[in-house]
């Protein structure tokens, strides 16, 4: 198959961003099928799918269907959320000093990052787990709220140190856990 990138005018893929990966899935045309192995944003409002061309090819201007994997996306979302809640869990069992540097969401795992002034004790560890699962089996919903930079930090909204924010952002609340983030998320905790 023929490697290539396409881009169009309106894509239902998350073009990855955040730790979070990009969507994969298909677009077909008139007489194409182009697999989307990747999706990326390499320059503010442009999103670029990555992948090859599985039959035909794509004509600049046609209607394409673009199609995301669905059980790869539901179980992205699930693990995104879910670093939310433990983000939150080890701030609040082990205290603020714990802060999110990084992370890696996808549909089979995910990777949390952070800082902490000395190795967890598995007591504490232990501690972390049963809180995010009955954050979990609480099932609060998830909200996701556009608003300004600087109203989102006054109500408590925590922000990645180092990260770059636009003027309006949007916020993502699970049960006390508040955060900036423009990553796909579950409609409710226990999803």
């Amino acid at each position: 198959p023929q490697r290539a990138l396409l881009v169009l005018d309106a894509t239902p893929f998350y073009a990855e961003s955040g730790g979070q990966i990009g969507d994969q899935g298909d677009i077909s045309g008139s007489v194409g099928v182009f697999h989307v192995q990747d999706t990326r944003r390499p320059l503010k409002g442009l999103i670029v799918h990555y992948g090859e061309m599985r039959a035909g090819y794509m004509r600049v201007g046609e209607t394409v269907q673009a199609s995301v994997i669905e059980q790869r996306r539901e179980d992205t979302i699930r693990n995104h959320s879910a670093t939310h809640l433990l983000h939150k869990a080890l701030r609040a069992i082990i205290g603020p000093q714990v802060e999110q540097r990084g992370s890696l969401v996808e549909p089979e795992r995910l990777r949390f990052d952070f800082t902490c002034p000395r190795p967890l004790t598995s007591s504490e560890l232990a501690q972390v787990d049963a809180q995010v699962n009955r954050w979990i089996r609480a099932n609060e919903p998830v909200h996701t709220t556009i608003m300004p930079l600087q109203e989102a930090l006054m109500t408590g909204a925590m922000a990645l140190f180092g990260e770059k924010y636009e003027d309006v952002v949007r916020v993502v609340s699970m049960g006390s856990s508040t955060e900036l983030c423009g990553g796909t998320h579950c409609a409710a905790t226990g999803q």
